[in-house]
């Protein structure tokens, strides 16, 4: 009940708000064992992987939310009658924000792939009409089905993979100049 809604909301905020403490005190424990070389790479990709967390976030609460819930209650019928409790409320739109902004960890995952080199850009060029298709799909099943909403979701998941090609073709040239670097 609200107990348990009281503790998540708390549980939650101390988190966001402890969240300089526990980087400071991971980076603390993790830069002892890394290379000079290594070190310079960690300040940008935190900055990046924040930033990319927050705008999922940001998108999630004010573009996704504001579309699904209607549509959920829209499903009603005479019969059903839709009950939603506060706790279910913000389990509900807690996972969605938390699933939307590790979505949008898309491009922080494209860069660390490829500079380790399990990924390349033409990996992602070529399966980019799965990604398409893919991605109206869930679009369609996740949104009302009106086409603007299934638009709304699959834009920026979408915009999302061609970043992701993006930052994947800077990584791998970053990489090739590294690798080059050392051949010298």
């Amino acid at each position: 009940g609200m107990l348990m809604v009281r503790v998540t909301i708390a549980l939650v905020t101390g988190l966001i708000i402890s969240s300089p403490v526990i980087l400071y005190q991971l980076w603390k424990f993790i830069s002892p064992g890394l290379l000079e070389s290594e070190k310079r790479y960690v300040w940008p990709v935190i900055f990046f992987s924040t930033l990319c967390f927050l705008v999922g976030v940001v998108f999630s609460y004010f573009v996704m939310i504001p579309f699904i819930l209607p549509f959920l209650y829209s499903l009603a019928t005479e019969n059903i009658e839709p009950t939603l409790n506060i706790s279910e409320y913000i389990g509900f739109v807690t996972r969605l924000i938390l699933v939307t902004g590790l979505i949008f960890e898309l491009p922080t995952l494209s860069f660390f792939f490829t500079r380790v080199g399990i990924l390349t850009p033409r990996i992602l060029r070529r399966y980019r009409r799965y990604a398409v298709v893919l991605t109206f799909i869930a679009a369609a099943i996740l949104t009302p089905p009106d086409p603007v909403s299934q638009l709304l979701l699959a834009g920026p998941l979408l915009l999302l993979y061609e970043i992701s090609v993006l930052v994947s073709a800077l990584a791998q040239r970053a990489r090739v100049a590294g690798s080059q670097k050392l051949l010298q």
